[in-house]
């Protein structure tokens, strides 16, 4: 088996993506489960041994990957986005990093004892923040916008900024060493800024235009868009080693703040290669440790991880920090969460390995100090990001919400239920006569078209992640449920729509729509509501139960929602799962006898 490169890959594959399926289970970050399933199948095992299975593609199939997870987290980085939190993110850039980097090199100087090579480069490595690590932290913690913003583009921004940093402070040590002089340092740094930049900016803009004026098929739009992110990329690493990183960066960020049809179809296509290729790389590069490496995992370096998350990016975040007008608790929590993921071990164990073979005997401990880190960084973060949100009065809201796509009478009812529950709920509609109504009773109202692009920066979908299409017209409900579908998720879309009968093929592509709301459409309810019929909530207990359910309220009512004991929300329907004790169901029925 370890003959070959495939049943290696396959297997690696395999044990991706079980970890990361066992993390979504458990509700713990992922990243922590490769982490222990690679060192268990590396060091441990030598079930997989990475040098062994892939040979001499080891090394640029690593960095190859890397440019793709940067050119990735460039394509979610929107100017539009950044308006309000611009000068902060400019001070993590331009101040924070910096300093972050000078003082992470001092400490594994004086406190871990590497030698200075080792020192600066591991100094700039961990500069990063891995935003395939920060974003799902993001999502479970449902931090409000602006903290959320700050965090993201720092993540993505400093993890090319990092990389480029060690290469410089690398090219550096070759000057000192000899390999090269000062003059090619200079020429060939000077040109991968201008090429990472301006390179990638000029390679995004052809890709545009040649998609606008229709000289790409759709079809082909995908496999080209990868086809230059390898093309700049080597091409920049041929003027300065690994600067492609950088170009990547600024490719992604110009698709996307380009006005592309084909934008989200490209962020789904990459976000889901990313998931892959990081799953892929954590176990790889955990299992090319070797248990020598891990014992040297002493207690000068144990300090120097304690000191790097709790004193260096704090404090120096703190300073970068000062003077803009972000608050004391936004400080706070953007200098202590940090979460160092894939880059920072990649680059790590690159440099690591090209250190030693310039004769710095330390050079493979940076590896060993970068997976220490990531590893303290991840547990530390990703279990207190969410307590420590919510002590800094952070978090955009302690409940899902929903979102109901058409102002009615039925949706103004329901969200007055909602709300009496405390569930966050979100009225949206483009005519503002439709919205009069939830307004003078206090419902909050989104006035706009709920799937333009200017609705996707003003709505919290993390907020809403419930949504239902909630309009007259069947067709508009499911285009809301397919366009938002990738955003909430596809089970977490509903549409008012009457199930139909008939042959399948009458029906709409199963790819098409949502979830059937209440197995009617609106006119059905709307009718209802006329004839006297209301919308109530009902909470059940240990002792009112489903029994007593059928027989309190009238055998007609039509279930809606569920608001779980646990607080998710499920739309009711034959798939729900049966009412248990804190279980609160929002219907609509008749007067009852019993309870009118």
């Amino acid at each position: 088996m370890h003959g070959t490169i495939i049943p290696s890959l396959a297997l690696v594959l395999v044990l991706s993506l079980g970890s990361q399926w066992l993390a979504h289970r458990v509700r713990i970050p992922s990243i922590i489960v490769l982490l222990v399933v690679g060192f268990v199948c590396g060091p441990l095992t030598g079930l997989v041994d990475p040098v062994r299975d892939f040979g001499s593609g080891y090394k640029p199939l690593i960095s190859l990957a890397v440019a793709l997870i940067l050119f990735e987290g460039g394509l979610t980085l929107d100017f539009r986005q950044v308006r309000e939190v611009a000068k902060p993110v400019r001070r993590l850039i331009v101040v924070g990093a910096p300093l972050v980097g000078v003082a992470t090199a001092l400490a594994a100087r004086h406190v871990a004892g590497l030698s200075w090579p080792s020192s600066a480069v591991i100094g700039a490595i961990l500069v990063v923040t891995g935003p395939t690590v920060v974003g799902p932290l993001l999502r479970q913690a449902r931090l409000q916008a602006r903290p959320a913003a700050i965090l993201r583009w720092e993540a993505i921004v400093n993890d090319a900024l990092g990389a480029l940093m060690a290469v410089v402070v690398y090219q550096v040590f070759l000057v000192r060493e000899g390999a090269t002089g000062p003059v090619a340092l200079a020429s060939s740094v000077t040109g991968a800024l201008v090429f990472g930049s301006v390179g990638g900016v000029l390679a995004g803009k052809a890709l545009v235009a040649s998609f606008a004026r229709g000289w790409v098929p759709e079809y082909l739009k995908l496999p080209a868009t990868v086809t230059v992110v390898v093309a700049v990329y080597a091409s920049a690493n041929a003027v300065l080693e690994e600067s492609g990183l950088l170009v990547v960066t600024v490719l992604g960020m110009t698709l996307a703040n380009s006005r592309l049809a084909v934008l989200d179809q490209l962020r789904r296509f990459k976000e889901t290669s990313a998931t892959m290729l990081v799953g892929v790389l954590f176990i790889v590069l955990t299992a090319s440790l070797t248990m020598a490496d891990v014992a040297q995992l002493d207690l000068r370096m144990l300090l120097f991880i304690v000191l790097v998350l709790v004193a260096v990016r704090p404090v120096a975040l703190m300073i970068a920090l000062a003077g803009t007008d972000t608050t004391r608790s936004e400080r706070l929590l953007v200098g202590w969460i940090a979460p160092r993921g894939i880059v920072a071990v990649a680059m790590a164990g690159l440099f690591g390995r090209d250190l030693a073979e310039h004769g710095v005997t330390d050079g493979p401990q940076m590896l060993t100090l970068a997976f220490g880190v990531v590893v303290a960084s991840v547990v530390a973060h990703g279990l207190s990001l969410s307590p420590l949100a919510r002590a800094l009065s952070l978090r955009s809201t302690e409940r899902p919400g929903v979102l109901l796509v058409g102002g009615s009478p039925m949706t103004t009812a329901l969200a007055a239920r909602l709300l009496e529950r405390d569930i966050p709920v979100l009225v949206a509609d483009s005519t503002y006569s439709n919205l009069s109504e939830p307004r003078l009773r206090g419902i909050p109202v989104y006035y706009g078209e709920v799937l333009s692009e200017e609705a996707r920066h003003e709505i919290d979908f993390g907020v809403y992640s419930t949504v239902v299409a909630s309009t007259s017209n069947p067709e508009y409900n499911a285009l809301v449920c397919t366009d938002l579908g990738p955003e909430v998720g596809r089970d977490r879309v509903f549409e008012f729509r009457e199930a139909r009968e008939g042959p399948p093929r009458h029906d709409l592509s199963f790819t098409l729509g949502g979830r059937v709301f209440a197995g009617a459409n609106l006119d059905q309810v709307l009718r209802c509501l006329g004839s006297g019929w209301t919308l109530r909530a009902t909470e059940f207990t240990e002792t009112f139960d489903e029994q007593d359910f059928a027989t309190t309220f009238d055998r007609r009512s039509r279930r809606l929602l569920w608001r779980r004991a646990n607080g998710n929300l499920e739309a009711a329907g034959e798939w729900s799962a049966p009412a248990g004790p804190g279980d609160v169901l929002f219907h609509l029925g008749p007067p009852s006898p019993t309870q009118g």
